[in-house]
């Protein structure tokens, strides 16, 4: 499974989460929202493997807040707790990487093992810390496990970590625990291949698009 494809089931999956959000209402809608648990996750590890390879992190992290205050305004209207409450998930994406790329920065100005580990201690606490105080979307756990999957170098270890995350995310749930544990069979069949080139941007799009177009929907119909 390609790169390609794992965006487009997180895209899918999101989409129905957050259609299932808006039509809570309904005893339908529980199942949309457990379906929509399997696109965090593949998000995170693609977010963590596109940190690997970019050529310019800086950049990539730039896109990310660049996209996370597009988005936010969708995002309000769409959870109805303000422009300046609760944070889009581009928030989230986008303190994970500038953790990383300051790790990146250790790493290859010092070439001593304890000194790393420290450092991404440190960082992960610092992710942690300003996500859960920007009141982000999946908040400081979603930036540790970003920046655990971009640690993990063997896909093995990152299963576990993502496996790790369920059960501590999702305990008390036994329908979402469920829905998140599906995302690692699509993760597992990564191939580290690309895949068909899609522009980026439509990716980066999609969100604050469909949210609008959700919260249009729900003017209209609901």
């Amino acid at each position: 499974m390609t790169g390609f494809s794992l965006k487009l089931i997180a895209i899918a999956t999101m989409f129905i989460d957050h259609a299932g959000y808006i039509l809570y209402m309904y005893d339908e809608a529980v199942f949309m929202r457990y379906i929509g648990r399997i696109a965090f996750p593949i998000f995170a590890f693609l977010i963590a493997e596109g940190c690997k390879y970019t050529g310019d992190i800086k950049k990539y992290t730039m896109r990310l807040f660049v996209f996370a205050l597009i988005s936010q305004v969708p995002f309000a209207l769409f959870t109805g707790l303000g422009v300046f409450g609760y944070k889009n998930i581009f928030f989230t994406l986008g303190i994970a990487v500038l953790c990383i790329m300051a790790y990146k920065v250790v790493k290859e100005k010092y070439d001593n093992s304890i000194l790393h580990i420290a450092v991404a201690i440190i960082l992960c606490f610092v992710g942690y810390t300003a996500a859960n105080e920007l009141w982000t979307d999946f908040g400081g756990r979603g930036v540790v496990l970003i920046i655990l999957l971009y640690l993990s170098g063997r896909k093995e270890i990152q299963l576990v970590v993502l496996l790790s995350f369920m059960l501590i995310m999702y305990s008390d749930n036994m329908g979402f625990l469920i829905g998140g544990m599906a995302s690692i069979i699509p993760i597992a069949l990564y191939n580290r291949r690309q895949g068909y080139k899609a522009n980026k941007w439509l990716f980066y799009g999609f969100y604050p698009m469909h949210l609008l177009l959700l919260v249009a929907a729900r003017y209209i119909f609901l």
